[in-house]
């Protein structure tokens, strides 16, 4: 019984530390993996009160500009604290063209329909900055789905952080459309805008949306 007894004891012993590697094999792979993740915010840098933007997936080393009052900064991630999800960084200010009359200009290059998979609807969308100074700050690119009278059905948009002059950047999105109208008329109705919110100062502001329809 004695021995049984032993056999059984060293048995959950290894299971124990079987166990214990396997967590310490997550522990360690989370930990790895966070920094694709990370998502910081600086806040009250000398005369700042609150930086007026939020970047993600900061890197150590890596540089990041941003226009405060009119006036571009650089921001330098010099550490990164995986623990607490906190960065260490240094501003300087940026350099900027003295042209003032030189502004960059977002423009819609091309949008094709990859896909349509029921409720969903597949773009492909390049915007372009075809001004002669770059995008700073980071804008937004608005995706609507229509109705029958062409008012919003569903909305969705995601993050441009920046783009420089003469630069394009592709963008993959998905929305919902309204099937009633589709089943009607096989169309699906959608416009697109890029920098919806309006914060990147352009040389023309008229060529940031496209409304159209795609059919089957």
């Amino acid at each position: 019984m004695k021995k049984n007894k032993k056999k059984k004891d060293s048995s959950l012993g290894w299971v124990i530390i079987i166990a214990a590697l396997i967590l310490l094999l997550g522990v360690f792979y989370t930990v790895m993996n966070m920094k694709d993740d990370l998502a910081g915010e600086a806040f009250s840098y000398k005369d700042f009160t609150k930086m007026p933007f939020h970047f993600t997936n900061m890197r150590e080393g890596n540089d990041y500009g941003f226009t405060y009052k009119g006036t571009l900064y650089q921001l330098t991630v010099t550490d990164v604290d995986l623990t607490n999800k906190k960065i260490k960084y240094e501003i300087s200010k940026g350099e900027i063209d003295e042209d003032k009359d030189s502004k960059a200009d977002l423009f819609i290059d091309h949008v094709s329909v990859e896909k349509v998979d029921d409720p969903y609807i597949y773009f492909k969308i390049i915007i372009k900055n075809i001004g002669t100074r770059d995008a700073y700050d980071t804008f937004y690119v608005t995706i609507n789905s229509l109705d029958e009278d062409g008012d919003m059905y569903k909305s969705t948009y995601q993050n441009v952080e920046g783009l420089d002059s003469d630069e394009e950047i592709t963008i993959f999105a998905h929305i919902k459309y309204d099937k009633d109208y589709y089943g009607e008329t096989g169309k699906i109705k959608y416009e697109i805008f890029a920098d919806s919110s309006n914060k990147i100062k352009e040389s023309d502001e008229t060529n940031n949306k496209e409304v159209d329809h795609y059919k089957e």
